[in-house]
């Protein structure tokens, strides 16, 4: 799980800096299909760093993100979350319905990137995601 959180720090990081911004907490905790008010994120901050920093380091952002971890009800909250990345309700996610997520959260990610992400979580390489893959590869993560 470490490692996980590690990589979306990475991805996050998009200038290498070694710190993200509030935005870039705000898109995680919506990709989480959690509510991502500046309030929210400032406590949420609050409970990490005692600093009342504009920029998140990457181990305050693991403190934080394994804070959220522990307050997600499973499989309720995994449930939400894939309504959010299944805007058709077809009960699968397609790379289409991906960019537009991307799109939507203003992230800065290549095809290539997110064929990967579909590949990772699609198990029967079918090339779309169902509300059991994604609630597999969730788990893993999470």
């Amino acid at each position: 799980m470490a490692s996980d959180i590690q990589d979306a720090f990475s991805i996050l990081d998009r200038e290498g800096k070694g710190t993200i911004s509030e935005r870039d907490i705000k898109i995680t905790l919506r990709a989480l299909g959690m509510e991502a008010t500046p309030k929210k994120i400032k406590k949420l901050i609050g409970k990490i760093t005692s600093k009342n920093a504009d920029e998140i380091s990457r181990e305050d952002y693991e403190k934080m993100m394994l804070h959220v971890i522990n307050d997600i009800d499973s499989d309720e909250h995994m449930e939400q979350s894939f309504k959010i990345f299944n805007t058709d309700g077809s009960g699968t996610i397609s790379i289409g319905q991906l960019k537009r997520i991307a799109n939507t959260l203003e992230l800065d990610l290549t095809n290539e990137e997110m064929q990967e992400m579909i590949y990772v979580a699609d198990a029967d390489r079918d090339g779309i995601v169902t509300k059991e893959e994604f609630i597999d590869i969730a788990r893993k993560i999470f």
